[in-house]
């Protein structure tokens, strides 16, 4: 017999599930913009962040880091949506009601607390476990063997009651009792310790997308919901997180995934092993993959089973999700497949043992909670944050053994998700035709900055030839025409009139003229007075219109004057 016996694991999504993994997409680095949440890293930002965009940014976040400061900073990045859409390199289908959500917070503060400040709205999302390289989700293969070893040890205690009494006082101390019962009870059950513990015989990789042409996961509102009507009014009760408007934002891998995870189990066999005496399981735990295929089935499928009729009854799920996660039963008959259940959510009766299960049942403030063997309400996934239909529970997979050929699901799920193949395929033209336009918007900026830095130079070189004129003109000056020169260039009185009849400034080099009568400096500054007074040097009196008024001011009439008598003289 084989040292390792080696089985390919293929998972189909039954229902929306959400393994944690200690991280959140936060409204600073993603928006939600047409049904979808894009995701960008500080590097993608700034691929479409020109320099005063920049410089708005680095000016938000200098500051302190108040709840303020986090609103221009979403409000910020919203208003750049598009942008950061084309740059993205993660994106996932969002219901209407999470985007009405995003849209009605984004940038603002929620209800203020008691003592009068600002609660900051969070849209923070909690993502499941994926791989760091493509983004795409994974089921950790220490969550899928959690599950697996749930269902094994409900065989081996076959129901029986709690061997190992607890107290629960509330405190972490209560909880550390009842860890340290429950490591206990799986020693007895197991009939060893950790060096013998059979699960160490298996070994599960984590399972890995599969289908790069479907979106992996979508983010659900997970609500918790009452199991049961009133007796009296026959209506649905609502549990304390219904009632006081309680949900979570969850990134889940998607429902109904045909074959969508792959992953492989490995199987030590330790029959060609060398006797180790208290090192080893003992033979009836080494099991097969069929024992363990049998055990998943035999612990998970009443509880399915029970939890579907549940939600039919209620009203809860979605009536083609329902019908389509029904299909499993022929599949797992023959155990070639199993049922497990993963993640967030599951459910207290799917990771407790019949016979040992003692849910705590919270009876409200001041009320000490009670021990029940069943839940009294149930987390389910909803596009809607108040949805009361139109649901699905989290967490249930199909695990299929070695598969070869395609299943009863393969046709029916197939085309239930053309529709999700045809939007990612949309988003993604979308998407590129956006970052196209960007492009184009560049090409047109860098082209505008060329043209602004060859006119920048042109100019410059224009002015270093009219400075250089200018220098050369005034060579050929006498000293006191120079200097009137360069005051007329340095106060632009070719160009400004009213810089060049500033009251005064004119007659004070009339006098300079009168007592010094150079040609240069007449003509120049007849030159400027013809410029800015046409007309006023030939006839400094004359007069127009029907009642033969002057046509020059008295100071006009003078200066016009003075540089004629000059001339003349």
């Amino acid at each position: 017999m084989a040292f390792l016996q080696h089985h390919e694991l293929k998972i189909t999504t039954l229902s929306p599930v959400h393994i944690g993994c200690n991280e959140t997409y936060e409204p600073t680095n993603y928006v939600i913009e047409d049904g979808a949440l894009f995701e960008f890293s500080p590097t993608e930002a700034l691929k479409v962040l020109d320099e005063a965009d920049r410089k708005k940014l680095d000016n938000i976040v200098s500051g302190k880091p108040t709840s303020e400061m986090l609103k221009k900073v979403q409000a910020y990045f919203y208003q750049r949506r598009k942008d950061l859409f084309a740059v993205s390199s993660h994106f996932l289908p969002v219901g209407k009601g999470i985007e009405a959500l995003y849209e009605s917070r984004i940038g603002k503060t929620a209800q203020r607390e008691s003592h009068d400040s600002e609660v900051l709205n969070r849209l923070g999302i909690e993502r499941t476990s994926y791989n760091s390289n493509d983004r795409k989700p994974i089921f950790p293969g220490s969550s899928i063997k959690g599950a697996i070893r749930t269902a094994l040890l409900d065989s081996i205690n076959q129901g029986n009651s709690l061997a190992v009494k607890y107290k629960d006082s509330g405190s972490r101390d209560g909880l550390n009792i009842a860890y340290q019962a429950s490591k206990k009870l799986e020693a007895e059950l197991l009939e060893g310790k950790f060096a013998t513990d059979p699960l160490r015989l298996l070994s599960i990789g984590d399972a890995l997308w599969q289908q790069d042409d479907l979106p992996a996961s979508e983010i659900y509102f997970a609500l918790n919901r009452r199991k049961s009507h009133s007796k009296k009014e026959g209506r649905l009760l609502e549990s304390m997180a219904e009632q006081r408007g309680l949900y979570q934002l969850l990134e889940c891998v998607s429902a109904l995934r045909y074959r969508s995870l792959s992953t492989s189990v490995t199987i030590h066999n330790v029959d060609t092993a060398k006797p180790a005496v208290g090192k080893l399981p003992v033979d009836k735990f080494q099991w097969e993959i069929t024992d363990i295929a049998a055990a998943c089935n035999r612990f998970y499928l009443p509880i399915f089973e029970k939890e579907m009729s549940l939600l039919k009854q209620l009203g809860y799920a979605d009536p083609k999700w329902l019908e389509n996660i029904q299909r499993i039963h022929e599949l797992i008959k023959d155990n070639k497949a199993f049922l497990l259940r993963l993640g967030r959510h599951s459910g207290a009766e799917s990771v407790t043992l019949n016979g040992v299960r003692a849910i705590k049942i919270m009876k409200g403030k001041g009320n000490k909670p009670s021990f029940e063997k069943a839940a009294k309400t149930i987390w389910l996934a909803a596009s809607e944050n108040r949805a009361q239909q139109g649901m699905a529970s989290f967490g249930w997979v199909l695990v299929e053994i070695d598969p070869k050929d395609d299943n009863e699901f393969c046709a029916a799920l197939t085309a239930a998700v053309e529709p999700m193949k045809a939007w990612q395929n949309a988003f993604r033209e979308k998407q590129q035709l956006q970052r196209l336009e960007i492009e184009k918007q560049e090409l047109v900026r860098l082209k505008r900055q060329q043209q602004e830095a060859e006119q920048a130079a042109l100019e410059a070189e224009q002015q270093q030839q009219a400075k250089a004129a200018l220098e050369e003109a005034k060579q050929s000056m006498s000293a006191l025409a120079g200097e009137y020169f360069e005051l007329t260039q340095a106060n632009y009185w070719q160009t400004d009139k009213n810089a060049f009849w500033a009251q005064g400034v004119i007659e004070e080099w009339l006098d300079k003229l009168e007592a010094n009568n150079e040609p240069d400096l007449r003509a120049q500054m007849k030159k400027l007075m013809e410029k800015h007074f046409k007309g006023a040097l030939a006839d400094p009196e004359k007069v127009g219109g029907k009642k033969n008024k002057p046509v020059y001011k008295p100071r006009v009439q003078a200066v016009a004057k003075r540089l004629n008598i000059l001339d003349e003289a």
